[in-house]
């Protein structure tokens, strides 16, 4: 819950896996997985986790992932001990966060259930009761370090994006354009206390803002806005970064 919201207030892009997904779909296409608070991890989820590493991927773990099987009960041994020894964990009392090599990708462990409840860290105190209060200052400075860490470098990066419009940034293989899907979620406007009427269409105000991010390409040609309910198309300003090696563009768009 708490790190959906985290990426999403932060305009990354993202998407959710169930856990039987690490068993039946191909990870490979993912770069960095977040499994934060995962305790429960079987073999078979073990080891192709492992090779998802070696292979060059970054995997996050919090707390007691691993300590369980997929049924709740204690594991012989904790998933991941060849790579998060006994040693390794023992250090993580004196750091907050640790980062250990394994064939070309890493691990990265946090001892404390980080990146679960952003938006309710009275969980933390309550017994598992969610009480949504704004979310602690400490606790999102460190989840802003931990996403730096794991992250690292993003093809894409909002500049300037209203925190009510949700971004998905995907690369269309047919068509050989990358499409940045802007969803205006303005109309929005239930807060933590309010008695929510009956469910009805919310008017979806303009954005009066511009809008503009900084994505990375191996080329660029053009740059247009398709709009739903529209045929026409609209001009993208698009400028070159001047940081090499790597093809940064930063995009806008004007409001109206």
């Amino acid at each position: 819950m708490g790190t959906g919201q985290f990426l999403a207030s932060r305009h990354i892009p993202h998407t959710f896996i169930l856990d039987d997904a690490i068993t039946s779909q191909d990870i490979s296409r993912f770069r960095v997985l977040l499994a934060p608070g995962m305790d429960c991890i079987s073999d078979a989820q073990e080891s192709i986790l492992k090779q998802f590493i070696f292979n060059g991927g970054t995997l996050l773990l919090t707390g007691e992932s691993g300590v369980l099987t997929p049924y709740g009960e204690v594991r012989d041994k904790r998933a991941f001990c060849d790579i998060l020894t006994e040693r390794l964990l023992a250090e993580t009392t004196k750091t907050d966060l640790m980062e250990v090599k394994y064939g070309k990708g890493r691990i990265i462990y946090s001892m404390d259930k980080s990146m679960m409840n952003e938006f309710c860290p009275s969980i933390r105190d309550t017994d598992m009761i969610y009480r949504f209060t704004p979310p602690d200052p400490k606790i999102t400075a460190f989840n802003e370090r931990i996403i730096e860490n794991t992250v690292g470098t993003m093809k894409f990066k909002s500049i300037s994006i209203p925190s009510k419009v949700l971004v998905t940034a995907y690369k269309d293989t047919e068509k050989g354009a990358v499409m940045v899907h802007l969803l205006n979620a303005t109309g929005v406007k239930s807060k933590h206390g309010d008695v929510l009427p009956p469910l009805a269409a919310p008017a979806w105000e303009p954005i009066n803002e511009d809008i503009s991010f900084e994505i990375t390409l191996p080329s660029f040609k053009k740059a247009i806005i398709l709009r739903p309910m529209r045929k026409d198309t609209k001009k993208v300003d698009v400028e070159k970064n001047r940081k090499e090696p790597l093809q940064s563009y930063c995009a806008q768009r004007h409001s109206g």
